[in-house]
């Protein structure tokens, strides 16, 4: 079953953007590697610049790639998305802020301003990655006492028939 996030449609251009980039940077990679011949010798490396394509890709064909007329809301399901949608919002907040900063830097009389909605969404999604990793931490910790009450109840049964 699916934990659907809804993307506000002032982050929802953030993420395109921010999908665009690492397509290129991905795509770069794989050049890189490629040209080095690591195809070859890197398959992990390889095999990972492939995920992050097809990742990028995938998301990107859910989300758009050109804006729609009218901004609107983006429902993602997170278990889909998790990994590149967090990483690619994440470098987004991070590209703001240094856009912020260098302006701040250059004196200019009106500089720009963090995207707030930006980064609150970033804080949602990572307050829901957190509570999705102690989930599941909590049931795989949960399975295995499961499995010891199991298995303790059952050698305490066959030693106490012998």
């Amino acid at each position: 079953m699916g934990r659907t996030i809804v993307i506000p449609a002032t982050v929802a251009k953030h993420l395109r953007e921010g999908l665009l980039v690492e397509m290129g940077d991905a795509a770069e990679q794989l050049a890189e590697l490629t040209l080095a011949g690591a195809p070859l010798t890197h398959e992990v490396a390889y095999r990972s610049a492939l995920w992050r394509i097809e990742a990028t890709r995938s998301l990107l064909a859910r989300v758009g790639v050109m804006p729609p007329m009218a901004q609107r809301p983006i429902e993602l399901d997170l278990n889909e998305y998790p990994l590149i949608l967090t990483a690619v919002l994440k470098s987004q907040q991070l590209a703001d802020k240094q856009r912020v900063q260098d302006a701040k830097a250059e004196g200019l009389t009106r500089a720009p301003t963090e995207d707030r909605a930006l980064s609150e969404f970033v804080a949602i999604l990572e307050e829901a990655m957190s509570r999705s990793a102690k989930a599941k931490r909590e049931r795989r910790f949960s399975g295995s006492l499961r499995a010891e009450r199991i298995l303790t109840g059952s050698t305490l049964r066959s030693r106490t028939h012998h």
